[in-house]
């Protein structure tokens, strides 16, 4: 399955099916909504709806900078594990020359990834001292410590 964001750094909040905080809290971090999109598969299906967070809105963009990120999909179909796994995978291989190191914790993190089905949350959590969280429904599922790993993820959305 391949997915398209769409827009993700429009200005917030423009999505009227899913309604994202215009601020969250997490471990001493507040982060801002800097923009929200539709993921479609295929360019055609709505697969899910994305929230994506930062300290400051207005910074220009840059995958290595150490700040705090947050993304939150909102599920709106079912979706199999593998399409994460298969998806985040292949476009990190194909921007990052990843050692063999790198692409075992990848896969390990990776395989932490469970099947989705309508109204589950995805979230995604980079705080620089403490790696990259991958969360379902608020439960974590698991940990990318790997700060280059962890900041290109992002990157896969973008």
């Amino acid at each position: 399955m391949s997915f398209v964001l769409l827009g993700l750094l429009a200005s917030p909040p423009s999505i009227s099916e899913v309604s994202f905080s215009k601020t969250i809290s997490m471990e001493n971090q507040t982060l801002s909504l800097c923009g929200d999109s539709v993921v479609k598969a295929y360019r055609i299906f709505t697969v899910a709806y994305a929230g994506f967070y930062r300290e400051q809105c207005d910074l220009s963009w840059d995958i290595d900078r150490e700040e705090a990120r947050y993304l939150e999909f909102h599920y709106q179909r079912e979706v199999p594990s593998r399409a994460f796994r298969e998806s985040s995978e292949v476009i990190l291989q194909r921007n990052l020359s990843l050692s063999d190191d790198e692409l075992s914790l990848l896969r390990e993190f990776n395989s932490a990834y469970l099947e989705v089905d309508d109204g589950d949350k995805y979230q995604l959590l980079y705080i620089p001292e403490n790696g990259l969280r991958l969360m379902l429904n608020g439960k974590q599922l698991a940990v990318l410590q790997s700060p280059k790993l962890a900041r290109h993820y992002f990157a896969v959305w973008f």
